[in-house]
């Protein structure tokens, strides 16, 4: 029988993946993937226009990640991004795929082929001094995936969703300006594909 303490911690490595995973922030590229406890994704892409065949958009599907072997597991049902994102892996880039936190908690690699140009390097979506910085689901309306809301510690946000009743699948990036005080955000976006 496992320890108490160890219990605990082989529950939380259970629940180590859940939340937002940012790509490095620059003007031109930006990958937000939020991975939820009920075992979907979604991912918010502003792709740099210099890439071919990627497309501002977003994805969203579902995952399965094993916290022992870190394998990752995912089937994309929703692509608006064209070839960026988690679609459209070339033909070297083959299974099993790996997702491997640092023992800090705070970046991962994301392994999907053999070599080390096939891997992308994700910080987790965290600030302890500020409590609206992380991913926020917007709840179900009974259509669709989620949206959900990312606000990065940057001051940079962006936004996913499914297609809805009236708006199309895509996603939103911006800048936010947080009032901790009033609780108010002003938000100013510049790429909206949703």
């Amino acid at each position: 029988i496992a320890s108490e303490a160890d219990a605990i911690a082989h529950l939380q490595k259970q629940f180590a993946i859940w939340g937002s995973w940012t790509t490095a922030v620059t003007s031109n590229d930006l990958q937000v993937i939020t991975f939820m406890p009920d075992g979907t994704f979604i991912l918010a892409h502003d792709d740099d226009p210099l890439v071919a065949g990627g497309v501002d958009g977003m994805e969203g599907g579902t995952y399965r990640w094993n916290a022992t072997t870190n394998e990752l597991t995912y089937t994309v049902a929703v692509n608006t991004d064209g070839t960026g994102g988690l679609s459209h892996l070339s033909a070297s880039q083959t299974p099993p795929y790996t997702f491997v936190i640092d023992p800090t908690g705070s970046t991962a690699v994301f392994h999907f082929g053999p070599n080390v140009s096939n891997q992308i390097v994700f910080t987790r979506v965290i600030d302890a001094n500020n409590l609206l910085v992380g991913a926020w689901k917007v709840p179900v309306f009974g259509y669709g995936l989620f949206p959900v809301l990312t606000f990065l510690p940057d001051g940079t946000f962006t936004v996913a969703t499914d297609q809805t009743d009236s708006d199309p699948a895509g996603m939103e990036r911006g800048t936010y300006v947080y009032d901790a005080t009033t609780g108010n955000v002003t938000f100013t976006t510049t790429v909206d594909t949703n």
